[in-house]
């Protein structure tokens, strides 16, 4: 099965949840299947705090395509990960 590929993005967007602040959304597509991949940050998380994971810290500096090409390669990628304290995770 090939993997995923970036097809477009990102496109901001403010998050409905309120334990949110602010979210890139992705296109990802494969063998005709497109879907989008949103990529929120919880909370008033900055890039530059080095208590965060580095996952985390890359995936605020590069809008979350860090987030999203680490996702690239699975079967079922997720459509929304989430950026917290912890690193970055499947919502």
């Amino acid at each position: 099965m090939l993997a995923w590929k970036i097809v477009a993005g990102p496109r901001s967007y403010e998050p409905s949840s309120s334990d949110s602040e602010r979210g890139w959304a992705w296109d990802i597509q494969r063998d005709g299947d497109k879907r989008t991949v949103r990529v929120e940050v919880a909370g008033t998380l900055d890039a530059s705090d080095t208590d965060l994971p580095d996952d985390a810290r890359q995936a605020i500096r590069t809008s979350g395509q860090s987030a999203v090409r680490a996702i690239l390669n699975d079967a079922d990628p997720p459509e929304r990960l989430t950026v917290t304290t912890h690193g970055v995770h499947a919502a």
